[in-house]
């Protein structure tokens, strides 16, 4: 199941699939304890570029594999025990209208498939966690 991080969680829950105590204090009838659920959600940023190129490039040739070059960095920012915080890659036409992009793919999809190339950047260390608990007497059961 993939609905997002918060979606996923709560679609879990409301199908009884997480912690017992959680799900039994909802009245929602427990399917599967899964301790886990709704915990240690991290915020992992990405943000990402494309460009559109003026001559036509076939991916397959130019760019033959999904990613083609990714690395790490180190930001003045990167927490003392960690080896890097960035991570980032450029990324194939193929890979950039993938609909795992969602709504990057959606953005690019009314250029032509051979003139995109793109870039994009994440972060390895997740600054933000948080906890997720469901409440069916909230609007939407959130």
């Amino acid at each position: 199941v993939s609905a997002g991080t918060l979606s996923t969680t709560n679609l879990l829950l409301k199908s009884g699939v997480g912690p017992k105590e959680q799900l039994q204090a909802e009245g929602v009838d427990v399917q599967a304890d899964v301790p886990g659920v709704g915990e240690n959600l991290q915020d992992n940023a990405l943000t990402g570029v494309y460009f559109e190129l003026n001559v036509p490039v076939d991916a397959n040739e130019t760019v033959p594999n999904v990613v083609t070059l990714m690395g790490n960095y180190r930001s003045s920012y990167c927490p003392p025990d960690e080896s890097a915080d960035m991570h980032w890659f450029m990324l194939s036409t193929h890979h950039m209208l993938s609909p795992l992009y969602g709504a990057f793919s959606r953005a690019i999809s009314h250029i032509d498939e051979e003139r995109v190339f793109g870039m994009a950047c994440s972060r390895l260390v997740p600054e933000v966690h948080g906890t997720y608990k469901l409440d069916t007497k909230a609007p939407y059961g959130q």
